[in-house]
C-alpha cells in the first residue's frame, strides 16, 4: 500500500474485520469470479454515523486491471451521507442495487456505477416495495419518486442493460431511449403503466 493508504490482502477470505476513520473504503475482488456483498449482515456493513466511512468503491477487477472473470456486485444499502461507487471491471459483470431484500428503500445515498468492459448488467429491484411508485430511467441514470421514501440517482456508464424490477403497487416506468443500453421492465402488477404491456415480465426497449 502506499503511503497513507491501509491495505487488507484476504487471499480467499478472512475473518471479520472492523474499521473507523477512514473517509474511503475500497473493496476489490481481485482474480477470478467474485461476489461482493454491501448491506447489513451481507460482507460489508455500513455504518453513517460520525467517522465512519463516507464512500465506498467496490470493484471486481484486480490491482492490475487485468481481471476478465464476470463479478457480482450487491448493493442492498446505502445510509444517507454514504455514496457507493461500483465498477465491474473486465468480463460479463452484474450490479444488483436493491438485491437480495429486493426493496429500495434503504438506497438512501447515491450509487454510481461503471460496468467496464464486457457486456454488463445494472439489475434494481424493488419487488417488495407496496408504495406506487414512479421509476424514471434515462440513457445515464435510474430514479424513484413516490409519495414515501425517494431513492436518489443511481448514476451508471459503459452498462449494456438495465433492468428494473417495479413492485407491488401501482407503478409508473418513463425511459428515455438509449442507442448504447437496453433497458429491460417488469411490471409485475397489472395496474402498472410503463413503455410496453403493462405488467409483462422483462419487456424490453
Amino acid at each position: 500500500a502506499a503511503a497513507g493508504v491501509n491495505a487488507i490482502w484476504g487471499d480467499g477470505g478472512f475473518e471479520t474485520t472492523r474499521f473507523a476513520g477512514f473517509a474511503t473504503v475500497t473493496l476489490r475482488g481481485g482474480d477470478g469470479a467474485e461476489t461482493i456483498n454491501l448491506g447489513p449482515g451481507l460482507g460489508l456493513d455500513l455504518d453513517s454515523a460520525a467517522g465512519s466511512p463516507t464512500t465506498y468503491n467496490l470493484t471486481g477487477d484486480n490491482t492490475t486491471g487485468t481481471d476478465n472473470s464476470a463479478d457480482v456486485i450487491n448493493i442492498d444499502e446505502v445510509p444517507a451521507g454514504v455514496t457507493v461507487n461500483a465498477f465491474g471491471g473486465g468480463g460479463a459483470d452484474t450490479i444488483n442495487v436493491g438485491g437480495p431484500s429486493l426493496l429500495l428503500d434503504q438506497i438512501v445515498g447515491p450509487v454510481n456505477v461503471d460496468g467496464g468492459a464486457g457486456v454488463d448488467v445494472l439489475q434494481l429491484s424493488d419487488f417488495n416495495d407496496t408504495d406506487a411508485n414512479n421509476y424514471v430511467v434515462t440513457p445515464t441514470s435510474v430514479t424513484r419518486t413516490n409519495t414515501g421514501p425517494a431513492v436518489p440517482q443511481v448514476n451508471y456508464t459503459t452498462t449494456e442493460t438495465v433492468r428494473l424490477q417495479g413492485g407491488q403497487g401501482a407503478d409508473k416506468f418513463v425511459a428515455q431511449p438509449s442507442a448504447a443500453t437496453n433497458y429491460e421492465f417488469d411490471g409485475q402488477h397489472q395496474n402498472n403503466v410503463g413503455p410496453g404491456p403493462s405488467g409483462a415480465p422483462y419487456g424490453s426497449i
